[in-house]
């Protein structure tokens, strides 16, 4: 497990283009910031897990000729800690809706 403050700042452009293309910034009901990040990518998925420390949510899909998707989900307090360390290096849309949260 790779805590983010010991990630270097290659890791964390890695990382926000990572999310600028697969991640989704949201309030859930008890409207605390959300961040999700979903791929087909296994290998990837287990790099973003390790660096958030959570678990990894496998979606099988219904229809066999899909592919298995992967999720890794963040809220509260350390989806605001990653949203301000890849805030430099998002693009125009996503760094507005990450200003929106902090």
């Amino acid at each position: 497990m790779k805590k983010i403050s010991k990630c270097s700042k290659f890791e964390i452009a890695w990382l926000a283009g990572i999310i600028e293309g697969e991640g989704t910034f949201y309030l859930n009901n008890k409207n605390s910031i959300v961040l999700e990040i979903g791929m087909t990518d296994l290998d990837i998925i287990k790099r973003i897990s390790n660096i958030f420390n959570r678990n990894i949510i496998t979606l099988i899909p219904k229809n066999k000729t899909y592919k298995k998707m992967y999720r890794v989900r963040l809220s509260g307090e350390k989806a605001l800690q990653i949203s301000k360390k890849i805030l430099p290096f998002m693009g125009e849309r996503r760094s507005l809706k990450i200003k929106k949260f902090i």
